[in-house]
């Protein structure tokens, strides 16, 4: 099997989630020109602020240009965003109805955690989309 075909090592991964962090992409080339950058193949989109930035389709990150990486860039991910969370005892579920009012451990203008498949990589703050809940990106990167 050639070089270029094997699957990556955890070591090789690893490697291009610390160039991502230690070298993070030209402010003039990270975001597209318009207000939206596609998420995944249903349609969905993140809006960006308008910038004089490139063509997406152009790398936008030197680790991009790693003919190995490229194999693996379609590969679906999972983002999850906690607005926080509750500990109660199952009893006082029994009192729950429509229109109970749930207090989470989080100040509403804390950051959110950003996690990428359970590894968090960045925080942000939750924003309002159109009709949806989006989250605007504050700190990129792994600690």
């Amino acid at each position: 099997m050639p070089d270029d075909q094997r699957p990556l090592s955890q070591e090789e991964i690893d490697a291009l989630l610390e160039a991502l962090s230690a070298n993070p992409p030209d402010s003039d080339t990270a975001l597209p020109a318009t207000g939206s950058v596609p998420l995944g193949d249903d349609n969905e989109t993140a809006n960006v602020p308008p910038t004089p930035a490139t063509n997406l389709v152009e790398s936008v990150h030197p680790a991009l240009d790693n003919p190995r990486l490229q194999r693996t860039l379609g590969l679906p991910v999972t983002m999850f965003v906690s607005l926080g969370q509750k500990n109660l005892p199952t009893r006082s579920l029994l009192n729950w109805g429509i229109g109970t009012q749930i207090v989470l451990n989080r100040e509403w203008q804390r950051a959110v955690s950003i996690k990428i498949n359970g590894l968090e990589v960045g925080e942000g703050r939750v924003v309002i989309v159109g009709n949806n809940f989006g989250v605007e990106i504050t700190k990129w990167g792994r600690p």
